[in-house]
């Protein structure tokens, strides 16, 4: 399995959000059953780049041609950051991309622009 690169002209900050999956259903009665239908939650991470030098551009395109070779959001890959205790996952976490981003240069202008990439566990 594949390693997210690490990218040293590149300050990445990790935020994670918790995502659980909860079927609700009301009997005609007015009750109301609620299953979860996982027992821990998917957690959508947002990494957010900051690059901390002039000519980063390798990096970026480091970035690009990684995301190319997983094929978007089609194979996972592992994703190592220091802040990522709050999974309670340990430290390294297989994840993917979110989309598939087929505007690639919408994906180039969330990169460059926004800095910032979602990925999700699996």
């Amino acid at each position: 399995m594949s390693i997210f690169p690490d990218l040293p002209g590149v300050k990445i900050e990790a935020t994670y959000r918790p995502e659980f999956s909860t079927l609700i259903r009301r009997s005609t009665a007015g009750n109301e059953y609620r299953v979860a239908q996982r027992s821990a939650p998917k957690w959508r991470i947002a990494l957010a780049f900051e690059f901390l030098r002039a000519g980063a551009e390798s990096e970026l395109q480091t970035l690009v041609n990684f995301f190319l070779a997983r094929k978007g959001a089609f194979e996972a890959f592992e994703f190592t950051h220091p802040d990522n205790a709050i999974t309670g996952q340990g430290v390294t976490l297989t994840v993917r991309f979110v989309n598939d981003a087929q505007d690639f240069e919408r994906f180039l202008d969330d990169l460059w622009s926004a800095r910032k990439v979602e990925l999700t566990t699996l």
